[in-house]
């Protein structure tokens, strides 16, 4: 686990929040016919949402950080 998703991970426990994995918004895993490897296609739902201006399916990026320190 990387260093980066260490500490969002550990900032979610401090807020009180669960982690939850990764899940793509504008993309879809699907096997690539050629290869056989496992890819991620865009499913070109993201224009349809531009367009009419809906984020809801968007995650709140703008976290309430607590106002103390946590104490380790």
């Amino acid at each position: 686990m990387s260093l980066r998703r260490l500490c969002g991970w550990s900032a979610l426990l401090i807020v009180g929040r669960e982690y939850r994995g990764y899940e793509p918004k504008w993309f879809a895993k699907q096997s690539d016919p050629l290869t056989g490897n496992l890819i991620h296609m865009f499913t070109h739902e993201y224009w349809d949402c531009k367009q009419r201006q809906d984020w809801t399916r968007c995650p709140d990026i703008f976290v309430e950080w607590p106002t103390t320190t946590p104490q380790f």
